[in-house]
């Protein structure tokens, strides 16, 4: 009997202990972040060999992102399961759109005397997304830790808007402007995080990819007596790598 009483002691004593440390495997975290956005390939690219009509360079410039984090736990202390949502902004890159404009329109713009081109971003760049998927996380000591998070969901992206005006003589005498204007978008992306987490800090880099689906552009070219305005498709593809300072608790 005594054996008996010293088991069920035992787990009663035990009991506690267990549940506290099954209650740790699903706990909640809540995080915020901040960083740099760099844009690559296509989308952070100004070559004046293109046609603005044909390719899907974004001229996109360094910008910023910030975004909210809740993590839940899974039952495995290094297993959880992520959702995030963020913007990101980008500056336009006005100088590389008009050395493009005046590549592409050279004959157009010597018949019309022009001798000077200004170039008008009228917004950024600007993407919300909308993002899920697993979070792994290994300990490397009682503070410091690893993390590798694969996430995919929505990107809702707005495409800047840029005025290009002529103008020629010393007097710049405006000889008019075209004008490149762009719907919203919607798109399914994916996104992809790593770093190190120290207490409640992280440092570590996101890598961000989405194709947009068509993007309806329109181009009203008054600079060069157009008519109407001419309105064409493109499918811009976003790519983007952050550095990220976070916070995350607990």
């Amino acid at each position: 009997m005594r054996p008996i009483v010293n088991l069920l002691l035992l787990v009663f004593v035990a009991l506690p202990f267990h549940i506290r440390a099954e209650a740790r495997e699903f706990k909640r975290s809540f995080g915020v972040y901040t960083g740099l956005s760099i844009p690559t390939k296509e989308f952070g690219e100004s070559k004046t060999s293109v046609s603005l009509r044909q390719s899907e360079i974004g001229f996109a410039d360094l910008g910023m992102s910030a975004g909210i984090k809740y993590l839940q736990g899974l039952g495995s202390r290094g297993f959880k399961w992520a959702f995030d949502g963020s913007v990101i902004l980008n500056s336009f890159d006005d100088h590389g759109f008009g050395k493009v404009f005046i590549s592409q329109h050279r004959s157009k713009l010597a018949h019309f005397e022009a001798d000077k081109v200004d170039v008008h971003g009228d917004s950024w760049w600007v993407n919300f997304a909308l993002l899920t998927g697993p979070w792994v996380e290994a300990q490397l000591s009682s503070d410091l830790a690893i993390y590798f998070s694969l996430l995919g969901g929505l990107y809702i992206s707005r495409v800047p808007e840029a005025s290009v005006a002529g103008y020629y003589g010393d007097d710049e005498v405006y000889i008019g402007n075209v004008i490149y204007s762009s719907e919203t978008a919607k798109s399914f992306g994916m996104a992809m995080d790593f770093g190190l987490k120290y207490n409640l800090f992280t440092l570590g880099s996101r890598i961000s990819y989405v194709k947009l689906n068509e993007v309806s552009t329109v181009s009203d070219a008054n600079m060069f007596g157009a008519v109407s305005p001419e309105t064409y498709m493109k499918r811009f593809p976003v790519l983007l790598i952050h550095i990220q300072l976070g916070f995350l608790y607990p």
